[in-house]
C-alpha cells in the first residue's frame, strides 16, 4: 500500500534541508500535505529529511525531473533565492502549483514575469512573507499605527536567528 494519501495535498520540495526542514514541519503541522519526494544537492539530506517525514522520499536529480512526477501536485521552493524563480517558473510551467519562500528573486522583471504566467494560465502560487504575523512584528506595526512615535520618516530593521541560519 502507497504511502500518500490522496485527500491530501501531494508535494515536492525544492531544497529539503536547510529553509526546506523549517517548511516541512510547517507542511506537517498544517495536516493537508503530503511529501513525496524532493531535491538537494546534498544527498545525505535525504536521511534526515526521510526520518523527520516518517516515510521514503522520492528522489529526484533537478527540478524538472520533480516536476514530470504525475503524484507531485505542488512545488515548495526552498532553495537560495537566486534560484527560485527559475525554479518556480519550470514548476508553473509543468502546471504544478507553486509555492516560493522569500524573497522571490533579486530581479523583479523575472518576478512579475512568473508571477503574470501564473496568474494568465490559472496555476495556483504563492510566497512567503511569514514573518510579518509574528509577534514581535505585529507588536511594531500597532506602535507605528498608534502614531506614538510621530511621522515616520524611515526604519530599519534586523533579524538574526540562532538556528544556524544567518541572513
Amino acid at each position: 500500500s502507497s504511502m500518500i494519501d490522496s485527500n491530501r495535498v501531494r508535494c515536492g520540495v525544492v531544497g529539503l534541508g536547510g529553509w526546506g526542514t523549517k517548511r516541512r514541519a510547517t507542511l506537517r503541522q498544517a495536516g493537508c500535505f503530503e511529501i513525496v519526494g524532493g531535491v538537494d544537492v546534498r544527498p545525505e539530506i535525504f536521511a534526515e529529511a526521510e526520518a523527520e517525514e516518517g516515510h521514503a522520499l522520492k528522489r529526484y536529480a533537478d527540478v524538472s525531473q520533480l516536476c514530470e512526477d504525475s503524484q507531485i501536485d505542488a512545488v515548495f521552493i526552498c532553495t537560495p533565492a537566486q534560484l527560485h524563480v527559475p525554479q518556480a517558473m519550470t514548476a508553473a510551467r509543468a502546471g504544478k502549483a507553486v509555492f516560493t519562500e522569500k524573497p522571490l528573486g533579486p530581479d523583479p522583471h523575472a518576478c512579475r514575469e512568473l508571477v503574470d504566467y501564473c496568474e494568465q494560465n490559472h496555476i495556483p502560487h504563492g510566497h512567503d512573507f511569514s514573518m510579518r504575523f509574528a509577534p514581535q512584528w505585529q507588536y511594531v506595526r500597532q506602535i507605528v499605527a498608534s502614531g506614538q512615535l510621530g511621522k515616520i520618516v524611515s526604519i530599519s530593521a534586523a533579524t538574526m536567528s540562532t538556528a544556524g541560519f544567518f541572513f
